[in-house]
């Protein structure tokens, strides 16, 4: 029995060992990757350890990069991820040494793949005269959409006094989500189908285009348009309850935006031209609140010198962007956590930013990504944006819903793909004496 025992806790400890060095791997790829966590288990890698699920990675990354700096490698299986956090690393590998990290990493899930359209969708395609041909088709498409961001945002407009009418006792009271994404999906389901999209209609609309997917499969403007649309549709919403949770909070901002707007206003409605303080608003809430905390991953076709340490991302790599952390950091903004329109307005310190064209002599803020992959329609959501919240803060006077003890509005995230309000905002909307 003592010889059994004695041989079962050797083949333990032989077990033990083997499993510690395989965690311990250290090769010359290894030496020259950026620094992380050096611990990981064979196959797995540490990736899931750090982080079980995508709400845990924003904590994980803020917690390596004090131990590790602002690049940080961690492993996907067998294969580095390397998470950039740091606003200079972003732009010496996204704007200088764009080309080689202009490249899609291919799924090795089947559904992953019939997604994204088997990658000849805009977003997954390979880096190429394919996906420069979509990229042109989409940019050209959403440069003539005036007409149908007019009644897109008419509509929404409609739809909010509606709800605020009908609620118990016409109290003014709406919770916009819902609002806001069919006021946006509608206007996308115009433009690139050539249909309104009436109220509750949306989910039968995605349910058709799926059923017509091997039509669609045959049609390459409008499949890079359709492979576009979810994300267009949850980023630019999402955004837009962002900023109306901004302005809802601080009154002040909203009053003031309200009146920038007024001066630059015709008859009509919101001028063509969004208003100096329109932009600042827009951008400080993209700043604060980009829509996805990080971008679809980057990977390598060469090694990549990251010009600091020795280190390199070598070929094959994966690489993502913590575009959250970017916005906020402290070397770049005064108060980075605070809501400051103010800094993007003439003499502020983010005075010649542009969310929507990220890269130049350094990168501040990328909500919709920098470089040869950045989001073909940045622009485009912006103006979006620009058109939405300038008619809604027009229109409405927006205030907070004070439920007892309670904060007004609660900026706790939940993040996923997309980092949506984890409590959606509501609040009282009353119609202002210009409307």
């Amino acid at each position: 029995m003592a010889l059994l025992l004695l041989l079962v806790s050797s083949s333990c400890l032989v077990v033990a060992a083997s499993i510690a060095v395989l965690c311990y791997v250290n090769n010359d790829a290894d030496e020259r990757l950026p620094p992380g966590p050096r611990v990981r288990l064979p196959l797995i890698g540490n990736l899931f350890l750090h982080a079980p699920t995508m709400a845990f990675l924003p904590s994980a990354l803020r917690r390596l990069r004090r131990s590790h700096g602002p690049v940080v490698t961690l492993w996907a299986g067998n294969r580095p991820a390397v998470f950039v956090i740091g606003r200079d690393f972003a732009h010496r590998t996204l704007v200088r040494a764009g080309a080689a990290l202009a490249h899609r990493p291919p799924s090795p899930f089947a559904s992953s793949r019939a997604l994204s359209f088997n990658r000849h969708g805009v977003n997954a395609a390979e880096y190429g005269d394919r996906w420069r041909r979509l990229r042109s088709n989409i940019c050209s498409c959403l440069a003539a959409t005036e007409a149908l961001r007019r009644r897109s945002v008419d509509r929404l407009v409609a739809t909010l006094e509606l709800e605020a009418r009908a609620g118990a006792g016409a109290t003014g009271v709406v919770a916009p989500t819902d609002a806001f994404r069919h006021g946006v999906f509608s206007f996308f389901a115009v433009l690139c189908f050539g249909e309104w999209v009436r109220d509750g209609e949306h989910d039968a609309v995605l349910r058709d285009l799926r059923r017509a997917h091997a039509d669609i499969l045959a049609l390459t403007v409008e499949l890079g348009a359709f492979h576009l649309v979810p994300a267009v549709l949850m980023t630019t919403s999402t955004a837009l309850e962002w900023t109306m949770a901004r302005l809802v909070h601080h009154s002040d901002i909203q009053r003031k935006l309200r009146h920038d707007i007024a001066k630059t206003t015709n008859s009509g409605g919101v001028g063509v031209s969004p208003s100096p303080y329109l932009k600042a608003v827009v951008q400080e809430s993209l700043r604060l609140h980009p829509p996805a905390h990080y971008l679809l991953a980057h990977t390598v076709d060469r090694d990549v010198p990251l010009g600091a340490g020795g280190y390199v991302f070598p070929k094959g790599a994966i690489v993502n962007y913590a575009v959250a952390e970017i916005g906020r950091d402290a070397t770049a903004w005064t108060d980075p956590d605070e809501f400051l329109p103010e800094r993007f307005m003439e003499g502020g310190e983010g005075a010649m930013v542009d969310a929507a064209s990220c890269g130049g002599a350094d990168i501040r803020m990328m909500p919709f990504g920098a470089g040869r992959r950045a989001c073909p329609g940045a622009s485009f959501a912006v103006s979006v944006l620009h058109l939405f919240v300038g008619r809604l803060v027009e229109q409405f006077e927006w205030w907070p819903m004070a439920e007892d003890d309670k904060a007004p509005v609660d900026f706790s995230e939940k993040t996923g793909l997309v980092t949506v309000m984890k409590t959606p905002l509501r609040a009282l909307i009353v119609p202002t004496t210009s409307s």
